[in-house]
């Protein structure tokens, strides 16, 4: 259900504990009834994957260009952006279809967190 739906869930009290990718923010705690208590347990990977057909080389895509395609700066996969960290790489004037979760989950809030620091 995404971590959103799990804070939401231990705020109404219909479940007893959780686990979530992101911490609580103090807004989140203070709405909470009682005293929640955040223990990490593992760490976790958020992946960038791509599938344009008639590219067979990997791509590099650098930090400041991932969030410039996830900002809508960056729109289609010849951008000079792009082309600037793959020399030689044939990159078609394609549009670059970005695909991210709807919900409160985690994985966006670790994603997100990543991106604002670039």
């Amino acid at each position: 259900i995404g971590s959103g739906g799990g804070i939401k869930q231990i705020q109404a009290q219909t479940v007893d504990f959780g686990a979530s990718d992101a911490p609580m923010s103090d807004a989140d705690l203070k709405a909470a009834p009682g005293e929640l208590l955040h223990i990490p347990t593992v760490l976790g990977a958020v992946v960038v994957t791509y599938n344009v057909a008639s590219i067979t080389q990997p791509l590099h895509l650098s930090p400041e260009v991932l969030a410039d395609i996830f900002l809508g700066k960056i729109k289609k996969w010849d951008d000079a952006k792009i082309k600037q960290d793959n020399a030689g790489v044939n990159l078609p004037a394609a549009d670059i279809t970005v695909v991210h979760r709807a919900d409160g989950s985690g994985t966006s809030y670790v994603f997100t967190d990543y991106l604002s620091k670039v």
